[in-house]
C-alpha cells in the first residue's frame, strides 16, 4: 500500500510544478526557483502547496485510522524523517538551500479540538507542514481530464478512466452513488 501512496503523493507534487527525486524520502524541488513571497499554512493545501519551494517528504499511509495524539505514541517511525542523518542527506540533496520537513497523513482529527492538538503536537516535533491524503485525492480527481491519455502515469491513467466511466463525477466527484452503485 505504501508505494500506492507515494505514488500518489509523487504525482500530486510534480502536477504542481515540483520536480521529485525518490529515495528513502521524496525531495521535491519547485520548478519555479525563488525566493516565496508569502507563507504556507501548516496544513497544505493543493492551492497553496508551491510556496514551500522545497522539502524533504515522509508519506504515512494508514488510510484506515485518523491520525490523533494516540497515534503518535504508537508509531516508533512517524518522525523518522525529523533524525539527523534523513536531515543531513536532504541538506546533501538541497545543496545547502532551505527546504521543509513535510509529513502526509491519512488525516486530522475532525474535532476542532484534537485537531488543534494534534497539529500543536506535530509542529512541536519539528515538521514544517502536513498534507492529508484527502487533499492529494481531491486534487488529483478534480485536475485530471477524462480526454486526455497520461501515458507517463498509471496513477493519473486510472483516474482519468474512473472519471471517464462514471466513477468519479463532476463536481461534487462522488466514487459512488448512495447505494454504492457507480
Amino acid at each position: 500500500m505504501l508505494e500506492v501512496s507515494r505514488e500518489l503523493v509523487k504525482v500530486f507534487f510534480e502536477s504542481n510544478g515540483f520536480l521529485v527525486q525518490e529515495d528513502d524520502y521524496l525531495y521535491v524541488v519547485s520548478r519555479q526557483p525563488g525566493d516565496r513571497p508569502a507563507k504556507p499554512e501548516f496544513v497544505l493545501q493543493s492551492d497553496n502547496v508551491s510556496l514551500i519551494g522545497g522539502a524533504i517528504v515522509s508519506v504515512r499511509a494508514w488510510h484506515s485510522s485518523i491520525f490523533s495524539p494516540s497515534r503518535m505514541s504508537s508509531d516508533s517511525h512517524l518522525f523518522d524523517l525529523l533524525k539527523e542523518e534523513n536531515l543531513e542527506r536532504a541538506g546533501v540533496f538541497f545543496v545547502g538551500r532551505k527546504f521543509k520537513k513535510v509529513l502526509v497523513l491519512s488525516r486530522l482529527p475532525r474535532d476542532a479540538g484534537l485537531r488543534d492538538k494534534s497539529i500543536g503536537m506535530l509542529r512541536a516535533e519539528g515538521l514544517d507542514h502536513i498534507l492529508e491524503f484527502s487533499t492529494v485525492l481531491s486534487y488529483l480527481a478534480r485536475e485530471v481530464d477524462p480526454q486526455k491519455h497520461y501515458a507517463h502515469s498509471y496513477i493519473l491513467q486510472l483516474v482519468r478512466l474512473l472519471k471517464a466511466y462514471g466513477f468519479l463525477k463532476e463536481p461534487q466527484l462522488e466514487l459512488f452513488d448512495g447505494d454504492g452503485a457507480p
